[in-house]
């Protein structure tokens, strides 16, 4: 099993390289516009969803759900074609469709400019200020679908383990290149990625599921398969649909339990460890209620081993490889489901406490970390802490800002310490203090204006250049201090009374 991604530029011959890439490595070869005519024959809008992420003011929850169930359909499709062997998608990043499969080859074709003006001119009869147009309307559009789908930017090349330039390399040459690349050891399939992508199977097996069955089709609901349970998050305006969720999914195979979850959006909760986590665990949870908030916890395992970098999830129930056939023992999901025990009993309360979002176990690098993680689940906050327990304080201290960096830059989503959710989200005795304090402050500077308010005209109508300019920089300092102190009694208040 082996899979190799390709995100093709327009007018860059990525098709031609993916189909002599598959035909040179006896793989399957399988394309968006295979995928969107798979997504016709279902009903799923396609055409609608490609106008509305072009013009955004179009969009609606309607919408987003159809394009939940176009990324469901895709993810069993490529999952699908992998399991049954080899397979060569090419696309636009259809790798994000994977998230949590490090082993995927993942190439960007593109061309110089010129190339391109000069292929659009001939092929489509057009001037060359025509063809440049239409190749920057293409582009642009490609950008906004991949911003809309997986909230990444198209261009960044760090996405990507090579990018070829096919303007003046044949694609035969280019081809027999990246073969020699998807041999090396840094591509291959382990049983651990291979449990990955049937767990992916099965959560998108699981979505289409609903999205076909009338009494669910419209649920705007998260999926995930772990450890052969599967966890369901739905908004409470749909808990009439959750109802329906065990009867529709009660034949999907592999599955061992559903826990479904009412909430309106997700905590990732990520450490090493999970023991005596219990002051912890009333942090976390205390401020998922405020939020309705579902919590989804993983247990990460830092290793710069390449064998091991990969998520561990347990394979689903009747999965038909076992390590005779495969002659590897490596990542033996038993032994994971025992350092897992930690996470396991935290997870159990979760679900007494109705805030359970998904568990699973990382294992691998800071990079490993960053494509496991759902982009499009819509975390509202990450909780990183308690990792790096074999190392040393300073170099603990100093790994952890660096992974906390680097996850809030590559997701936009706050990351914080388990103290930080105490200074920054709760309200406590210190914030108590700060609130009377800016309080005061506020009072006296009000207090002040009406009380002084014949000095404080006469000041600001003052005649001559040099009184105005001073009248403006005294009313340029006093606004901006006065909203901020205002603004932190403010916030402090709501947050009192939990309606942050």
């Amino acid at each position: 099993m082996q899979i190799i991604c390709i995100s093709r530029g327009s007018q860059s011959r990525g098709e031609q390289f993916a189909e002599k890439l598959a035909a040179k490595l006896g793989y399957d070869c399988l394309s968006r516009e295979q995928l969107l005519e798979e997504a016709s024959r279902r009903k799923i809008p396609i055409g609608k969803l490609e106008t509305a992420i072009i013009k955004p003011h179009l969009f609606s929850e309607d919408l987003a759900v159809e394009m939940e169930h176009y990324k469901a359909l895709a993810t069993s499709i490529v999952c699908r074609r992998a399991l049954d062997g080899g397979v060569v998608y090419h696309g636009r990043t259809g790798h994000l469709l994977l998230p949590g499969i490090e082993n995927i080859l993942k190439i960007r074709v593109v061309a110089d400019m010129e190339y391109r003006i000069r292929h659009v001119m001939h092929s489509l009869d057009l001037s060359r200020t025509k063809a440049r147009r239409y190749i920057e309307h293409v582009e642009e559009d490609r950008r906004r679908w991949v911003k809309r789908f997986y909230n990444v930017d198209w261009d960044v090349f760090g996405l990507y383990d090579i990018v070829l330039n096919l303007s003046h390399v044949a694609v035969d040459n280019a081809a027999s290149a990246a073969c020699s690349m998807a041999e090396l050891p840094d591509f291959q399939a382990t049983p651990a990625s291979r449990a990955a992508v049937r767990s992916l199977y099965l959560t998108a097996t699981a979505r289409l599921m609903l999205a076909a069955d009338e009494r669910t089709s419209r649920m705007n609901a998260r999926v995930q398969v772990g450890n052969g349970n599967l966890y369901i998050v739905y908004p409470y305006q749909q808990a009439g649909m959750a109802a329906h969720i065990p009867q529709v999914l009660k034949d999907l195979p592999g599955i061992k339990d559903i826990v479904c979850t009412e909430a309106q959006t997700h905590i990732l909760w990520v450490q090493e460890s999970f023991e005596r986590a219990e002051d912890a665990f009333k942090q976390v949870v205390s401020l998922a209620e405020i939020w309705d908030a579902a919590v989804e916890i993983a247990k990460l395992v830092p290793t710069d081993d390449p064998k091991s970098a990969v998520p561990v999830e347990a394979p689903p129930v009747g999965a038909n490889e076992t390590w005779r056939e495969t002659g590897i023992i490596d990542d033996d999901t038993g032994a994971a489901e025992e350092e897992a025990e930690d996470a396991s009993a935290v997870y159990e309360r979760l679900i007494n406490a109705g805030r359970a979002g998904g568990k699973r176990i990382i294992r691998g690098n800071q990079k490993t970390l960053l494509g496991a993680i759902d982009r499009s689940a819509g975390y509202r906050l990450i909780v990183f802490d308690n990792v790096f327990l074999d190392k040393g304080q300073a170099v603990r201290v100093r790994q952890q800002r660096e992974w906390s960096n680097a996850l809030a830059e590559s997701l936009r989503v706050p990351v914080v310490t388990l103290n930080e959710i105490g200074a920054r989200y709760h309200f406590g005795g210190w914030q108590a203090v700060r609130m009377a304090v800016f309080a005061t402050l506020a009072a006296l500077m009000v207090a002040a204006v009406f009380t002084f308010d014949n000095t404080i005209l006469a000041f600001l109508s003052r005649e001559g250049t040099h009184w105005r300019i001073l009248a403006a920089v005294a009313v340029f300092v006093f606004v901006p201090v006065f909203a901020y102190v205002y603004s932190t009694v403010t916030s402090l208040l709501l947050k009192m009374i939990k309606l942050d």
